[in-house]
């Protein structure tokens, strides 16, 4: 049986200039900043900057794969977080040496009560290569604890200072298992509003959450997909001002998992007084899709639409009937789902 070899210990000290990363944070698409940033790691000694030139090479050419010098860089010096990250509870992506997309998911058994993924978060949102991450994505940490789990995680990520450049929050990003939407629980999500509030992409996939607001300045897509959702925090959702939001998709289950949104609770979002820039709009997954079908034609808000998602509702022909009353109100629609 063959020996493990331990992790080769860090001989440099993780280096950041702040005023080159507002640099790139000014030009993301840039990556003359990153360059830059590059040299003055080198002059500094930390292998990083290598990285980023390797990686920059690498894309220059086209190829969208890490080079064998590059995977071999993340295995010799620990993935730039103190420690190679197992890919049974977390993935990264990588952008010119700065990670910019997390997943944390606990695949190995989610079933363990004793599981902590906190110490694994402050590792990674520590290091100085999650300067500039973008995108986070949870899944399932532990089954029975991730109403705890997960406001833990947005709020340790942010007492670390990262959560202010987060753009793109998936909670719930649980596609590639076999989950019972109902049971995956989310707990309060008041520190979105209070810490995130850069988000664009905000999606909530599960059910038992809570939020008392949302940032909204930036938000461009809004995605909520449960099997209840509550009267509670849709009032959040239309009685907000969404200047930028294009696509706003909402799932809101049955009254036997806890919706208790009336349809008297949409008349905010079928005015479309808050919502001046919204395109594709999802009401989908609802008991009472017969009765909104005879509001939508006359509501204001579809004349701005270009996709209106009625999917998985409890729609049959006197639905459908009352939607096609005035067919004229809706040939500008690029799509129309009802299924």
């Amino acid at each position: 049986m063959g020996m493990k070899v331990a992790p080769r210990q860090q001989p440099w000290l993780p280096q950041t200039n702040q005023e080159l990363l507002e640099t790139i944070r000014d030009d993301p698409s840039n990556s003359a900043p990153y360059l830059v940033y590059a040299d003055w790691l080198s002059e500094h000694g930390d292998p990083r900057g290598e990285f980023i030139v390797l990686e920059h090479q690498r894309r220059q050419r086209g190829n969208l794969h890490p080079s064998p010098e590059e995977l071999d860089m993340l295995s010799r010096w620990g993935d730039f977080v103190g420690g190679q990250l197992d890919p049974e509870e977390v993935t990264v992506r990588w952008k010119l040496g700065f990670i910019e997309m997390v997943r944390l998911f606990h695949y190995r058994d989610w079933m363990n009560d004793d599981y902590q993924v906190l110490p694994l978060v402050r590792r990674i949102f520590s290091s100085p290569a999650s300067a500039l991450v973008q995108e986070l994505r949870i899944g399932v940490i532990r089954w029975m604890h991730n109403a705890t789990d997960v406001p833990q995680i947005l709020s340790e990520i942010a007492s670390l200072g990262r959560a202010e450049g987060i753009a793109a929050l998936h909670l719930g990003d649980v596609y590639d298992i076999d989950c019972d939407l109902a049971h995956h629980e989310l707990g309060r999500l008041d520190v979105l509003f209070r810490s995130y509030p850069a988000l664009e992409v905000l999606c909530i996939h599960g059910s038992e959450f809570e939020f008392e607001d949302l940032p909204g300045k930036q938000m461009r897509e809004l995605v909520i997909e449960t099997c209840g959702l509550a009267r509670t925090e849709l009032s959040v959702i239309s009685k907000k001002n969404w200047p930028r939001l294009h696509k706003l998709d909402l799932w809101f289950g049955s009254s036997d998992y806890g919706c208790d949104v009336e349809l008297d609770d949409l008349g905010p979002i079928l005015k479309g007084g808050q919502f001046p820039e919204l395109k594709h709009l999802g009401l989908a997954n609802a008991e009472f899709t017969n009765e909104l079908c005879s509001l939508l034609p006359d509501s204001p808000i579809l004349s701005q639409l270009k996709v209106l998602d009625l999917s998985m509702g409890c729609m049959d022909d006197h639905g459908a009937r009352a939607l096609t009353t005035s067919p004229e109100r809706l040939r500008h629609l690029d799509l129309l789902n009802v299924r």
